[in-house]
């Protein structure tokens, strides 16, 4: 008979191999704090002279110092930014530039335009929702539903438009009625 003899193997542990010479890792020096270079950082240095280089701390070079520019009416802004500073007061100041747009008066305002811009949003929205509600029957029903293989609603829509217009501005036969 034969004994198994590989799996009485199996079952013992075996603990890892270690290699004969052992590292040991040294400690590194640190490296050198970060020094300040008043010339990479004008924001922070303020008006310092530039042949006097000396290594600040973190702290010293995040301290703020009083912004001294203003803004005159001179200034150029993009349309619709707004310029906010503090002035030597404390108060905050807000400059505004110019808009895009002039504003709309009463006078200006034209009902029709207002009316005929809703008309397009919401046509554009009903043909939407009429298209999605087919898109969903053809993805359910497949080629068993009745907008199967069929145009989409903006094309019968853009269709029927364009035989309206013929309609409309077809020259009339004069001659006929006479």
């Amino acid at each position: 008979m034969l004994k198994n003899v590989s799996s009485n193997n199996n079952k013992k542990y075996v603990p890892p191999r270690h290699s004969t010479t052992s590292t040991v890792t040294e400690k590194k020096t640190l490296k050198k704090e970060f020094s300040f270079q008043p010339d990479a950082f004008p924001a922070l240095a303020g008006k310092t002279s530039t042949s006097k280089l000396t290594a600040l701390s973190f702290v010293q070079a995040a301290q703020t110092r009083p912004v001294t520019k203003t803004v005159s009416n001179t200034d150029v802004f993009l349309p619709g930014w707004v310029y906010i500073q503090r002035n030597n007061n404390g108060k905050i100041e807000y400059k505004y530039s110019g808009s895009t747009h002039p504003p709309r008066y009463p006078s200006q305002y034209n009902e029709d335009d207002e009316d005929a811009r809703l008309d397009r949003r919401l046509v554009k929205y009903r043909l939407a929702k009429e298209q999605y509600e087919r898109d969903n029957d053809v993805l359910r029903l497949g080629d068993y539903s009745e907008y199967y293989n069929i145009k989409t609603v903006q094309e019968q829509f853009d269709e029927e438009e364009i035989t309206m217009l013929k309609q409309k501005y077809q020259p009339s036969d004069s001659s006929d009625t006479e």
